[in-house]
């Protein structure tokens, strides 16, 4: 769940449980966010960024909040059945660490 998303930065809540892993600080990650449809607009949206892990906080229930620091952001439209494609040459994070 992201707890607040600003122009460079995403805090994101993960459950304990959730993940089997996590990224660790310093990492870069791609993350796809799907943002909620308002009334207004046809389609979902959905925010996609390459962001840095700069902070990592475990809480005391055993979720962890991860701050990740990004430059530039893209908004997509989310056509029916969208199924995000991994783009060619990407490299598979080691720790299998996905979300």
């Amino acid at each position: 769940m992201a707890l607040s998303i600003d122009t460079g930065s995403v805090v994101l809540a993960v459950r304990r449980g959730y993940a089997q892993s996590f990224p660790e600080l310093g990492e870069r990650v791609s993350l796809e966010m799907f943002l909620p449809v308002h009334p207004g607009r046809v389609k979902a949206r959905c925010l996609t960024v390459r962001a840095k892990v700069v902070r990592l906080t475990e809480m005391s229930d055993g979720s962890r909040q991860i701050g990740l620091s990004f430059r530039k952001a893209s908004f997509k439209d989310v056509a029916d059945g969208v199924i995000r494609k991994q783009r060619k040459g990407a490299k598979v994070a080691i720790n299998g660490w996905e979300m």
